[in-house]
């Protein structure tokens, strides 16, 4: 009778840490899927503002209007890196044919957007922390004990880092 006490307090007590680690591991895979989305919005506000830096420029005359509609389309790809990096250079293009253009620089719209542009880059810098944080906290539950033998069957595979490497060279300074 003990032997049979012990074997169902055992028994609920593993049901126990694996209910619990299957909630903690769902409760941060769901922390890093949201922290993505607002890093996906910051991300797809400064491809907007870029895209209304370009029309400016354009309509101020200047022929030196960028090609954003390759990077319309691959925002969609895997591939982000790539993508953010065409964004993040052509940001850095369309700011530094303004410094050179005062006519640019007195145009209130273009001026707005750029402010704008600099807080939306202070914002995805913040984002990004955030995000990379929750990764890195739902990868080291993963990686910890008992957590660490519930993941792979519970179908929680470890979440990648948001890194842009950018060329230093295109690297905007919008201050």
């Amino acid at each position: 009778m003990i032997v049979l006490i012990v074997v169902v307090v055992l028994v609920a007590v593993l049901a126990g840490i694996a209910v619990a680690g299957f909630n903690r591991l769902q409760r941060g895979r769901q922390a890093v899927a949201e922290a993505w989305a607002q890093v996906d919005t910051q991300l797809q506000r400064r491809y907007d503002l870029v895209g209304g830096l370009n029309e400016v420029v354009a309509a101020a005359g200047r022929h030196e209007r960028l090609a954003l509609g390759e990077a319309a389309a691959a925002r969609a790809l895997p591939d982000r890196d790539r993508v953010e990096r065409q964004v993040q250079g052509a940001g850095a293009q369309l700011v530094a044919l303004a410094e050179g253009s005062p006519q640019l620089q007195a145009d209130e719209r273009f001026r707005r957007l750029h402010e704008q542009l600099v807080r939306t880059e202070d914002d995805i810098a913040a984002s990004r922390r955030y995000y990379n944080g929750r990764v890195r906290q739902l990868n080291t539950t993963r990686q910890t004990f008992p957590w660490l033998i519930l993941a792979g069957p519970m179908g929680v595979a470890a979440a990648q880092y948001f890194q842009v490497d950018l060329d230093e060279s295109v690297v905007p300074d919008v201050r």
